[in-house]
């Protein structure tokens, strides 16, 4: 209890830097997620890439790659339909793809198992480390965690209007609230 005690004091600095990675993972308690989704659709992109280069897929196939939670965790933490979805443009049947996408899938620590399930669907098996590897990008990046270069220095105007949830919704090319 005293070692708990001694963490949880803000004043000293490994309770310092503790507490701010406990409020930093409590706070976006999503993280793990969003990391390991973005973290299997970068493995699958290397893999329609090397089935590209290797001839077994069309060189002008660039699908948006759908990688979504599990309801059931026997079936993995996530999966993904995509040799469903390529299957007919690549002119083979969905779980031949689905073997041929797991066989090229590059090794990730992040990743324990995958296995393909029914006709074709991939599901990925979260490793148990993986939310440590989070904490660790957490501290690796300092100050700059959570940070986007996305739009790299742009102006942009975001106004907030309060939505009437029973009504339809309706986009303008004049700010909405005058």
């Amino acid at each position: 209890m005293r070692h708990h005690a001694e963490l949880s004091d803000a004043n000293s600095p490994a309770g310092g830097t503790l507490l701010a990675v406990i409020h930093a993972c409590r706070a976006r308690q999503q993280d793990i997620r969003f990391f390991m989704k973005d973290t299997i659709i970068a493995l699958l992109e290397e893999a329609l890439s090397a089935l590209q280069q290797q001839g077994e897929l069309p060189q002008d196939i660039a699908p948006t790659i759908k990688v979504d939670p599990t309801k059931d965790k026997a079936h993995g933490d996530f999966a993904t339909n995509l040799a469903l979805m390529l299957a007919k443009p690549a002119g083979k049947k969905p779980r031949e793809l689905a073997e041929a996408l797991v066989a090229a899938l590059p090794a990730s620590p992040a990743v324990s198992k995958t296995e393909i399930a029914g006709p074709g669907f991939i599901n990925f098996f979260a490793a148990t480390d993986a939310l440590a590897q989070v904490v660790s990008t957490i501290l690796d990046s300092g100050d700059a965690y959570g940070r986007c270069l996305d739009g790299k220095g742009e102006k942009v105007q975001v106004e907030f209007v309060s939505a009437n949830p029973t009504a339809s919704v309706a986009c303008w090319k004049r700010p909405a609230s005058t």
